[in-house]
């Protein structure tokens, strides 16, 4: 009894691991493509004559990170 328990445990326990596990590669992607994109943003701005602290604090800028981070 005590030999099956041991194996439900660490089933569960390797179960676990695996949910965590998708949760931070879904979260470094996450975060990947989105400073990709608010990179490339930043850039496009400068390259149009913005100063890079006009660029930064410019909202629309984040806009992608927003809508994505609402689904």
């Amino acid at each position: 009894m005590e030999q099956n328990t041991q194996s439900e445990k660490y089933a569960r326990a390797q179960k676990r691991f695996t949910e965590i596990k998708k949760f931070y590669k879904h979260l470094a992607f996450y975060l990947l493509i989105n400073f990709l994109f608010i990179g490339r943003r930043i850039y496009s701005d400068i390259s149009h004559g913005d100063s890079f602290l006009e660029a930064f604090t410019d909202i629309d800028n984040y806009n992608f990170f927003f809508w994505w981070a609402s689904f």
